[in-house]
């Protein structure tokens, strides 16, 4: 699993997109200096980086960039905190969850669609 050992994340498991959505997202955290990665951070830099996900969104009736913008409203509310950021509880369980929803759907990597998919179960929390 995702689960974060030492300090660090096991992402063996995830494609080389959703690694990369990843990284963003602890980079925009970083640039934020803000002290967790959150689910939030990972929805901001998938929306923004990723052409399907704002697909996505589209599809279902939502304009991605207004929903950009919510994001960085939201993310301008985070605390300040100097040096790293470290990766949040939520997020972690977020990854986890996407890793049951690869398991579940047979596929050997977790791809940006079990990314999205437990993102949208994160926010119906």
């Amino acid at each position: 699993m995702a689960t974060e050992r030492d300090g660090v994340i096991k992402l063996d498991k995830f494609s080389p997109e959703a690694k990369a959505l990843v990284a963003g997202a602890q980079q925009l955290a970083d640039e934020q200096q803000h002290g967790e990665v959150t689910p939030l951070h990972l929805l901001a830099r998938g929306i923004e980086r990723s052409p399907g996900i704002a697909a996505v969104f589209k599809s279902a009736g939502a304009n991605p960039s207004v929903v950009a913008e919510l994001c960085e409203r939201a993310l301008k509310r985070q605390p300040k905190s100097s040096g790293v950021a470290y990766v949040s509880p939520r997020l972690i369980d977020l990854l986890d969850r996407a890793e049951r929803e690869a398991k579940r759907d047979r596929v050997g990597e977790v791809g940006l669609g079990q990314l999205l998919h437990a993102l949208a179960q994160e926010i119906r929390a």
